[in-house]
């Protein structure tokens, strides 16, 4: 290879990873960046993959024309992985065609050589990624990727941790996971498929509506955690949250044992707010007591000796909350009427810089009396309206003129507070996604 020659193929891998990711926040920019891409390799581009000729790419030099023309053959090879890659994420995928793109993704595992599966794994994580980002995955393209896997992995024996992921993930099925053991063993499993498969066999426990069914999926999904030798800390945090929906009882003994040698995660913190409304609901809640507390004030201490309470200080040790924790956190506060806390949550989420999208704020939203929620809805859409203004001025003068003609946002009751500092705090919060916001 020339320098030259060097240097146009880190052009073209730069540019097909910008397409890449770019992909889902500006689709233009992408397309264009791929076909750029395209144009300068196009007089790469193979007929077709060669299994025969498929070769490891070793970094050497050579003066034989021989070893020479098979690494040029072999980056041939690299570049067209690269680019089927960039066209599976690129696909156009509406209503109408959904169908047969999915076919045509599936057919991809069928088709491909495997040798060209074994040097490029992320063939299979590029197809599933774009399957599940446009609903393409079903209970059939489930069972057909385990059965290609499954067919790739005992002929070659060579283990892809995304695929299974995304099997566990995805299936709807108790069978399968059974069979998933059966064929492969826990042998073939990392430490996050066997996280996973712990709590799918606990969540299918849960929504099993036959009794026997239920009960061989909890009885499956203890036994998996007690056969791991290591308990790693996201096997213990799926046991954690998986064993509080089951016997809520014993949460605290297990909670303490295992966090006494395993960092605590946000899923364990869960586990606690998730006994405590369990306890509720099975009516013993008030018979109960976490280290001579009432389990709700244990939970609650947990999360606010754990739990991040302002962006940064995750650098201290603490956590940084997700949407999982924050939901059930406000379930709970909002069956034990803790409104102080719901309230305050809201001005915890600014300090955190926390993401809030459209789903957890219709939780929150949910939590709350009619007269805060509305209040609260009105403010933000008044304010979103008065940003939108203010940042048309385009002078100085301008801004002072339409700042002193626009009606001041102020709220009555709860968010009172909260709706006074946005001024402060609007940067961080215009980036939430509240139901109704109007622009």
């Amino acid at each position: 290879m020339t320098e030259s020659n060097k240097s146009l193929e880190l052009d073209v891998t730069t540019m097909l990873g910008v397409s890449n990711l770019t992909y889902y926040r500006n689709h233009g920019n992408s397309i264009r960046m791929f076909k750029n891409a395209k144009k300068q390799f196009s007089h790469w581009q193979l007929s077709a993959f060669k299994s025969s000729e498929f070769k490891s790419v070793t970094p050497r030099s050579s003066n034989n024309k021989i070893e020479n023309g098979e690494l040029l053959h072999n980056i041939k090879i690299d570049n067209n992985i690269k680019f089927l890659c960039n066209s599976i994420m690129l696909l156009a995928v509406s209503n109408e065609n959904k169908d047969v793109i999915g076919k045509d993704l599936s057919n991809i595992f069928k088709k491909i050589e495997p040798e060209i599966l074994m040097k490029y794994p992320e063939v299979w994580e590029f197809v599933i990624i774009k399957m599940k980002y446009h609903g393409l995955i079903n209970e059939k393209m489930i069972g057909m990727i385990f059965q290609e896997y499954l067919k790739f992995n005992s002929s070659y024996n060579i283990n892809n941790y995304f695929v299974l992921d995304a099997i566990i993930n995805n299936t709807g099925k108790s069978e399968n996971l059974f069979s998933l053991i059966e064929n492969l063993g826990l042998d073939k499993m990392d430490d996050n498929n066997i996280a996973h498969i712990i709590s799918k066999f606990y969540k299918f426990a849960k929504n099993n509506s036959h009794k026997s069914e239920s009960e061989a999926c909890l009885e499956k999904a203890r036994e998996l955690y007690q056969m791991q030798q290591f308990k790693s800390t996201r096997v213990n945090a799926s046991y954690l949250l998986g064993e509080s929906i089951f016997s809520p009882e014993s949460t605290f003994e297990r909670y303490n044992s295992i966090s006494a040698y395993f960092k605590t995660t946000q899923i364990s913190i869960s586990s606690l707010f998730v006994s405590v409304y369990k306890l509720h609901e099975l009516g013993i809640y008030n018979s109960t007591l976490w280290n001579e507390q009432k389990p709700l004030s244990f939970a609650m201490s947990e999360f606010d000796q754990k739990i991040s309470k302002s962006y940064g200080d995750t650098a201290d040790g603490l956590l940084y909350p997700n949407d999982n924790l924050l939901t059930i956190y406000i379930q709970v506060m909002k069956v034990f009427g803790k409104n102080k806390e719901l309230h305050a949550l809201l001005d915890r989420l600014v300090n955190l810089k926390y993401p809030l999208g459209i789903q957890l704020f219709s939780v929150y939203l949910e939590s709350l009396n009619e007269f805060d929620r509305n209040e609260l809805i009105r403010c933000l859409n008044a304010y979103d309206v008065r940003f939108q203004k203010l940042s048309e001025c385009r002078s100085e003068y301008d801004l002072r003129r339409v700042k002193a003609r626009l009606p001041k946002v102020a709220a009555s009751g709860s968010f009172e507070g909260f709706v006074r500092n946005l001024d402060m705090n609007w940067d961080i919060v215009r980036r939430w996604n509240w139901p109704g916001r109007k622009t």
